[in-house]
């Protein structure tokens, strides 16, 4: 199963050399030998979390007069020589999304990113080639077409196929009392509270989706009679966050996996405003988050549009 600014453009006259360092983002988990109970049965390691940083470094365009391939005709007044933006056919624009005969565009990212994929982008002008790229591959932020300036993803595509993502404890961010420790029950790395959690706790997931499309979310979730359930969010929504049970039965004795549903804190149990509850998400980078409620420890989840799927 896949787990699945900046750079200041300018419009130079003469070729602009650039360079880029960058940096990719990465977090880490370090596990130390310190090992403890876990509801009796889990035992206990640490767990970090760094994240890289970019750095990027431009140089300016050569503004020595005699280094410039243009010059001016005494007799006429008119430029002559080579043009940076020769056979240009944008406008003075600097949007990612639209052809223009300056180099590189306004979001410093995505300038990165396509100047990468085409270089020549971020030196003459950018182009169809540039816009495509921005758009396609670089997530670029376009405007909508209506006067009221709101804006809209970059390109999304409907699903066509079916989509499974599995992620693991080790793949989330921990805070508030969860940790990361190895399950004595075969079920690997898993989140799990030691002592009373901080009110601010939470198993965070930032879940890379594909395409367009409503999507199931299984949690592979640790079920011990009444101590079943989480709070959980998609995205931050909604506040307060209303529960999601992995059993209702109060008859578990291990772990289970169980689509996501939404019980609203005033509720009975097994009573549920939605079950399942799907994400309705685009394209790019969404957030799930389970916080502590009763049970003590979560595996991993599987994020996945095929309404037939079933995790083992």
């Amino acid at each position: 199963m896949a787990r699945h600014p900046g750079i200041t453009m300018t419009k130079p006259l003469s070729v602009a050399c650039m360079l880029v360092s960058l940096g990719c983002g990465a977090r880490t988990v370090d596990e130390d030998d310190t090992e403890g109970a876990s509801d009796g049965s889990d035992t206990q390691a640490s767990s970090d979390s760094t994240v890289g940083s970019a750095t990027v470094v431009t140089t300016a365009p050569d503004t020595d007069p005699s280094t410039d391939p243009t010059s001016t005709d005494p007799a006429t007044g008119e430029s002559i020589g080579e043009s940076s933006t020769a056979g240009g056919s944008g406008g003075d624009g600097t949007g990612c999304c639209e052809v223009h005969d300056a180099a590189g565009c306004e979001e410093d990212a995505v300038a990165q990113c396509v100047c990468e994929i085409a270089p020549d982008c971020c030196v003459f002008e950018w182009g169809k080639n540039c816009v495509d790229a921005a758009m396609n591959a670089c997530a670029a932020t376009c405007m909508a077409s209506d006067e009221s300036g709101s804006e809209s993803g970059g390109p999304s595509e409907t699903c066509d196929e079916p989509v499974v993502i599995e992620l693991g404890a080790d793949d989330a961010v921990l805070s508030g009392g969860w940790e990361l420790v190895m399950s004595m029950l075969g079920e690997g790395m898993i989140a799990g509270i030691q002592t009373e959690p901080d009110a601010d706790n939470a198993v965070h997931w930032d879940i890379d989706v594909p395409c367009d499309g409503e999507f199931f979310i299984w949690v592979r979730a640790r079920d011990e009679g009444n101590g079943d359930s989480f709070f959980a969010t998609l995205d931050g929504e909604p506040d307060p966050a209303p529960i999601f049970e992995a059993d209702c039965t109060m008859g578990g004795q291990g772990y289970v996996w169980t689509r996501l549903n939404w019980r609203d804190p005033e509720a009975m149990a097994c009573e549920y405003v939605e079950d399942p509850w799907l994400a309705s998400w685009t394209t790019g980078t969404h957030a799930f988050e389970l916080s502590y409620r009763d049970s003590i420890a979560v595996a991993r989840i599987v994020v996945t549009n095929d309404d037939a799927y079933v995790p083992d």
